[in-house]
């Protein structure tokens, strides 16, 4: 390892061995001699997958840890406290580094304060050739959203409207200790679409006192699987976000508006919502709104 780490990137996998080795792969060529260090962290993996990765992770700048208990938000906390860069870099493994990634990175930190807490960078789609239900050039913000997309070539402040996708995310140590990194409550865990830690953290790290910034110089190509664009993934995933968005609200006041808001909809929604359309999304919206309301009930999802 460097003696001065910058940059610790945190790349959690879950019997993604393939993956990883093409983010890795990606990755060296561009960090070897400068300030980063590579944490993999295997969430209780498979044995063949651990030994796959226990080969590919030999590099001098690249290490791996075992997570027994598995969830994403386990992972990347346990990566963090392996790590000892200034700045945390988390990329989820079947995302891939664009070109001079880790330069825009570097130089993008170097016009940073103390006040800055979050980067986001941005999140390319590398969409199926084929065998899903919805087409990419048929799908709307908020399916775009629930897909892992953020794909602004822009560079502004998003303090006051935060938007960050976890496959392409920087946060400093400071700001990650001050909120105690990601929610074990929420996050990923095998198969299951409930997600919400990534905004869940931007948003503690922003009332914390920090600024945030989205710089679309720094960009990751995602790969999007054909099994998630359709009616059926989207409306799942909408459901659990509906429940992560109710779980994120800690003030009653701020529960009983929200469900207020959703119940009013509901109707409208369900009568629309039968069918996918990019334009309204009331599937989205209304499989959402949902979740929002069973979570509330006390249902499971």
């Amino acid at each position: 390892m460097l003696s001065a780490v910058k940059v610790s990137i945190v790349i959690p996998t879950h019997n993604r061995a393939e993956d990883v080795v093409e983010n890795i792969d990606a990755l060296l060529p561009q960090i070897s001699g400068l300030p980063f260090e590579i944490i993999v962290v295997d969430s209780a993996s498979s044995s063949e997958t651990t030994r796959r990765l226990e080969g590919v992770c030999k590099h001098p700048q690249t290490v791996m840890y075992r997570a027994d208990r598995p969830g994403l938000s386990v992972a990347r906390n346990l990566g963090v406290s392996k790590s000892t860069g200034v700045w945390l870099s988390f990329l989820d493994d079947d995302a891939v580094v664009q070109p001079n990634w880790g330069r825009n990175l570097l130089k993008r930190i170097e016009q940073c304060d103390e006040t800055m807490g979050m980067i986001a960078g941005r999140v390319d789609p590398r969409w199926p050739t084929h065998g899903y239900e919805i087409s990419p050039n048929k799908l709307g913000t908020r399916a775009r959203i629930l897909l892992s997309v953020l794909d602004s070539n822009q560079s502004f402040e998003m303090t006051e409207k935060p938007t960050a996708i976890g496959a392409n995310m920087f946060v400093s140590r400071i700001a990650y200790d001050r909120v105690g990194g990601f929610s074990t409550e929420m996050g990923r865990v095998g198969k299951a679409l409930a997600s919400g830690e990534d905004a869940h953290l931007m948003n503690a790290v922003i009332q914390s006192g920090f600024r945030a910034w989205y710089d679309g110089n720094i960009g990751v190509d995602h790969k999007i699987s054909f099994q998630r664009m359709t009616r059926e993934w989207l409306a799942q995933r909408a459901l659990h976000e509906g429940g992560v968005s109710y779980r994120r609200l800690t003030r009653t006041s701020d529960r009983m508006r929200l469900i207020a808001k959703c119940i009013a909809a509901y109707p409208m929604l369900a009568l629309m919502g039968r069918s996918y359309d990019d334009t309204h999304e009331y599937l989205i919206r209304f499989h959402h709104n949902r979740g929002l309301i069973l979570s509330a009930a006390g249902r499971p999802l």
